[in-house]
């Protein structure tokens, strides 16, 4: 399981650090935070389409 989310974090920074030219990063974009008091909490807000999506990724239980 955490390779996979390595692998999910590593794509996720490369789709929002390589953007097509031109692409806005405010106004009509996209903007992803990630909390560091929280390392597991990723926020995702498209301002165009009105979402926010927040992913909590904790570790499983044993």
């Amino acid at each position: 399981l955490i390779p996979a989310t390595a692998a999910a974090l590593l794509v996720l920074a490369g789709a929002v650090l390589i953007r097509p030219g031109g692409a806005p990063t405010r106004g009509g974009g996209a903007e992803v935070e990630m909390a560091l008091a929280d390392a597991g909490a990723f926020t995702y807000c498209d301002y165009s389409a009105g979402t926010t999506l927040v992913w909590f990724s904790y570790p499983a239980d044993n």
